[in-house]
């Protein structure tokens, strides 16, 4: 039996969020199977990395609205660059103190998050 693991790195200034990781891709795997339960919805992706889970909902989800928000500010430049390459224009990126999560009240109908923990959250 033989293991082979790719060293990624070490992420400059806590910068998690600029990877692609596996809870983004069954995230985004559970929204196209389900996305029944997105359509006509207000959706937030909390702490969204890069993006691919909002992307997804704007493709395939039928939402209302979908917001991603991330404590940092290169990720959210990121998550922005990758909705215009994937031209899903009506998706609403931004930037947020954790702190401030509970300002958003009832807003949404349904909030995703996948790898909460890291900088800035501790449960």
């Amino acid at each position: 039996m033989k293991l082979t693991i790719a060293d990624i790195g070490l992420f400059p200034d806590h910068l998690e969020g600029l990877r692609l990781w596996d809870s983004d891709i069954v995230i985004s795997r559970f929204i196209i199977l389900e996305n029944e339960m997105f359509k006509n919805k207000d959706v937030m992706v909390f702490r969204a990395g890069v993006g691919i889970a909002g992307v997804t909902l704007s493709k395939w989800g039928g939402c209302k609205t979908v917001t991603m928000c991330d404590i940092r500010k290169e990720v959210v430049e990121n998550m922005k660059r990758n909705c215009l390459r994937n031209a899903t224009t009506d998706v609403t990126n931004i930037l947020i103190n954790i702190s401030e999560i509970n300002k958003f009240g009832d807003t949404y109908d349904r909030v995703l998050a996948t790898d909460l923990f890291g900088e800035g959250f501790t449960p």
